[in-house]
This record gives C-alpha cells, structure tokens and sequence, in this order.
C-alpha cells in the first residue's frame, strides 16, 4: 500500500505494472551481522536497478536481528516479515513447551522410526 502511493504520488504507475519479483540466494561471507548483511543487500539492489526514487523496496525476511537491522535501518526498504517464519517459530515454542503435545510428539516419532526399520 504505501509502496503504491508513493508510486502514484511520484506519477510511477508503469513502474507498478506488470509487478516484479526478485529472488536470490546469496552467500553472505565473513560476520553475518547487520552492516555485513545491508553490504549484501545494497549489491542486490544495485545489481537488480531496484532504486526508484520514493518507492520502497519490499523485503520479506526471517525474524533474525541481523537482516532485520539491516533492513529497518534504511528508509528505501520496507520490511515484510516472513509469516511462514513466524508460524513455524510459534509452533515449535509452543510444542517445545507443552510436555503432553512433546510427549505425543515423542511417541509418534518412535513409531515412525520402527515403520521405516520393518522390511
């Protein structure tokens, strides 16, 4: 939405149309912290020409500080947290703190375990 209006407001509707998606995955070498990250990030927009004045870039990622840094820190991003990442997160802390649902977990996975050793 705000990615939009600014768009619009900026006189860019080619710009929105037919709609762009960029997806990479990049060895991030040395520290994987927020300034090694934004590093990282910058050369993507640079390599893909995703600058357009006024309009941000849309970045959907984990919930790590790292990127999160990264990306919060500058006014040409606009930060998409993952839900996937979220609900997977969610879920697990809430199996991991449950000891009946962990037990019944524990359970189905001996059986599993014992199905795939019979012939």
């Amino acid at each position: 939405m705000r990615g939009t209006k600014l768009a619009a407001e900026a006189g860019l509707k080619e710009a929105l149309m037919p709609f762009d998606f960029k997806v990479d995955v990049v060895h991030v070498t040395g520290k994987h912290d927020a300034t090694n990250v934004k590093q990282h990030v910058d050369t993507l927009v640079d390599a893909w020409e995703l600058g357009v004045e006024g309009v941000p870039i849309f970045v959907t990622h984990d919930q790590g500080t790292n990127i999160t840094k990264a990306i919060t820190g500058d006014p040409k991003f606009a930060s998409v947290p993952c839900m996937a990442h979220m609900l997977h997160n969610s879920v697990g802390h809430g199996i991991s703190s449950c000891t009946a649902i962990k037990d019944i977990f524990n359970k189905i996975c001996k059986i599993t375990t014992n199905l795939n050793k019979s012939p």
